[in-house]
């Protein structure tokens, strides 16, 4: 059975997700049931119940000595999910006001010009900032350099950018090296430089607003980026970029 992906959206986990499925499917169950069904470990799947359970979205029954546990009905999980962005809501009401007195007291303030990310996690971080950026901009563009061993690894954790960049149409010009299929949509450009013989170029470039972004491999190829925020940094990547845009067919 599949999970429910976006379970990590609500504080759950993808063991969280399979538990939940398998009373589903199932009804009554006991730990140990629950356990053969999923293949996963009985403390594990206790552990499970518990956050679960915590969430609104299992309950039990006492049987004899053992609890029986069983999955409330699925509309529970958009109640869930409601109650999630009332929450969400209320808290970025609240720290829209202390956000004066959070800025005044922070000591990473010098510091934060220059940031780094790892991991899949870190890079849609990045590109979440690209788009919430660039929304912002009187003019929605942004310049992206790309390099062909990089493009699988990009969107492992946001998969829809493409398409929330289409819908809060921000426009992208890339240089692509080693070459890249051609957009279909009107809010990208494109341009192919081939790859030099025995060059093996693998980040990902992108010049937006007055932010410079590097999204790379290290050697286990898991991927890790840097953020420089800097307007004299980001003019001069955009200057550079102008330059080879122009100079390509």
């Amino acid at each position: 059975m599949k999970n429910l992906k976006g379970f990590d959206l609500l504080g759950l986990s993808a063991r969280d997700s399979r538990v939940y499925m398998a009373l589903l499917k199932t009804g009554l169950s006991s730990i140990r049931q629950v356990a053969d069904q999923t293949g996963i470990n009985r403390g594990s799947v206790y552990e499970s119940i518990k956050d679960l359970m915590a969430a609104g979205l299992v309950n039990y029954q006492q049987a004899n000595v053992n609890k029986k546990y069983f999955a409330e009905e699925p509309n529970k999980i958009l109640d869930l999910i409601t109650h999630r962005q009332e929450k969400l809501v209320e808290f970025e009401e609240t720290t829209k006001q202390i956000m004066p007195t959070l800025t005044k007291q922070s000591a990473y303030l010098p510091y934060s010009n220059i940031k780094f990310y790892e991991d899949h996690e870190g890079i849609a971080v990045i590109l979440r900032d690209v788009l919430t950026t660039v929304e912002g901009l009187d003019d929605r563009r942004y310049h992206a350099i790309s390099s062909k061993p990089m493009r699988k690894y990009l969107y492992k954790k946001f998969p829809n950018f493409t398409k929330q960049r289409i819908k809060k149409n921000i426009f992208v010009n890339v240089i692509a090296i080693g070459g890249g299929k051609s957009d279909t949509v009107i809010t990208a450009n494109r341009k192919i430089i081939e790859t030099p013989t025995g060059a093996h170029p693998s980040s990902y470039n992108i010049i937006y607003g007055s932010k410079f972004a590097m999204i790379s491999l290290n050697d286990s190829f898991n991927p890790y980026g840097v953020v420089i925020e800097d307007q004299g940094v980001a003019d001069m990547q955009r200057m550079m970029f102008n330059q080879m845009w122009e100079g390509l067919n």
